[in-house]
């Protein structure tokens, strides 16, 4: 098992705000309407991994979360 990284920069606009480890491969994305969220499209089972999520705020400190993720399939 390995740590997988998402950032996201609120202080940047446009694509480059985002950064995400090349395993994802495109497949993330966060999201911060209507929930705040980080989106994995079409989950393997190598995405199983302990998911660490940065986000940078203009005027408040910044945030991590980590998940574990499991994944179970057939």
């Amino acid at each position: 098992m390995w740590n997988v990284n998402y950032s996201y920069d609120g202080r940047v606009k446009g694509p480059s705000a985002h950064w995400a480890d090349a395993s994802l491969g495109g497949r993330a994305r966060w999201h911060a309407s209507p929930h705040s969220a980080l989106k994995i499209r079409d989950v393997v089972p190598t995405d199983r991994a302990l998911y660490r999520c940065r986000v940078d705020f203009k005027v408040s400190p910044t945030k991590n979360h980590k998940l574990m993720l499991h994944v179970i399939g057939k």
